[in-house]
């Protein structure tokens, strides 16, 4: 027992030091990009400034309480943080696992920590490019072809934050195929479970929808849509590599 717990000494201490890395790296990454804050909502503000511009209109973007300016600033700085941290962390995760791998695992395990992050970006870039300024589009539209009279004034806290949640459900949603494909090496799943379940899958996917994003139906679709053709793309990736591992 003695022995056991002596040897789990040198992991814990090799876990503490990289989650000392981790913390750090995200400290810098916040102040990094809290001295940027302007930028990047200027940045993260295109979309919308965009469509106001094609509807002939343009407001100052508005704060409804004298802390709103140093929330916001707070707010980018820690989504820009994490949003650099997440693939470090990745990065010590698989510095930490790697020695205890084998070799077909660590190859497996190397190729799931690159798409990652890149299928977190992909989901993310797909929002803010075609997501966002189709659903603000549909909004102010709606808006106008109301019998009120209205006046839109974009408030940066509320827009910061249908932003975030926008991009974070984005980018998350995107990494199916990676667990779709993590769960079939594990023998959990196969390409023919994963059809056989495909019409629960597809209700699923746009209850989820409905969940992250606003209460429209387009942002709705424009979410499922990818979702669904995602989960199709992994199926034919899990018969591929079962077709590889018949063969091999």
């Amino acid at each position: 027992m003695k022995r056991s717990i002596e040897s789990l000494i040198p992991h814990v201490q090799e876990l503490k030091k990289r989650l000392l890395k981790i913390v750090s790296f995200f400290l810098i990454s916040f102040g990094l990009c809290f001295s940027y804050a302007s930028r990047l909502f200027s940045g993260l503000a295109q979309p919308l400034e965009m469509v106001l511009l094609n509807h002939h209109s343009t407001q100052p973007w508005v704060y409804t309480n004298l802390s709103g300016v140093l929330t916001t600033h707070v707010e980018i700085g820690f989504f820009g943080a994490l949003c650099l941290t997440v693939p470090y962390i990745e990065w010590q995760i698989w510095q930490f696992i790697s020695p205890g791998l084998l070799p077909h695992e660590k190859s497996f395990c190397r190729l799931l920590f690159l798409l990652c992050p890149f299928l977190f970006l992909l989901g993310a870039f797909f929002c803010y490019r075609y997501v966002m300024p189709m659903t603000w589009d549909f909004f102010i539209t709606f808006a106008e072809s109301s019998d009120l009279k209205l006046q839109f004034l974009p408030v940066m806290n509320d827009y910061l934050h249908t932003s975030m949640k926008f991009i974070f459900a984005f980018g998350l949603c995107f990494q199916l195929p990676l667990f779709m494909v993590l769960l079939s090496y594990l023998g959990i799943g196969s390409a023919a479970s994963f059809s056989n379940i495909r019409r629960f899958v597809i209700v699923g996917i746009f209850i989820l929808a409905a969940l992250l994003t606003p209460p429209d139906v387009l942002s709705q679709i424009l979410l499922a849509l990818p979702l669904w053709g995602l989960y199709e793309v992994s199926i034919l990736l899990i018969k591929l590599k079962e077709k590889r591992a018949d063969h091999a």
